[in-house]
């Protein structure tokens, strides 16, 4: 398992070790058996504005945006986009730390690439269910 976290702007609060230690535990208890290189990307407003408008057709900054690169067999290669400025303002409506909304959109992020998805009510329950276990 191959975990790389990038932070070129230099906000996160997270120390790589404690995100890696997030990250191997949903991996593992979700695809016990699979193999993950997994990169993840802290940005702004203004570069993730720019991802999810280009792919995902939506044009506006958004919290978090997966890419799954490849899934062949047992083996899943993905980044995962953070919008600090969007984890930020959610942490202050939120009332909780910041390092925790972004712990919380990385799980999100996580769990998309391991197959959850968000599109219904139903599912959105059942992704912020997963957050909460993997937070606590």
């Amino acid at each position: 398992m191959q975990i790389n976290c990038f932070d070129p702007l230099k906000r996160s609060p997270l120390a790589a070790k404690k995100i890696k230690q997030v990250v191997k535990k949903v991996c593992r208890t979700e695809k016990p058996d699979w193999d993950f290189e997994l990169r993840i990307i802290f940005t702004d407003d203004e570069q993730i504005h720019v991802l999810n408008r280009n792919y995902l057709k939506h044009d506006y900054p958004t919290d978090v945006i997966s890419f799954p690169i490849e899934e062949e067999g047992s083996f899943i290669e993905g980044e995962i986009y953070i919008g600090l400025d969007r984890a930020a303002e959610q942490a202050k409506e939120y009332g909780i730390a910041f390092a925790i909304e972004i712990l919380r959109l990385i799980i999100h992020g996580v769990l998309h690439l391991v197959g959850y998805d968000d599109q219904t009510a139903r599912q959105r329950k059942i992704m912020t269910q997963k957050e909460n276990e993997y937070l606590g």
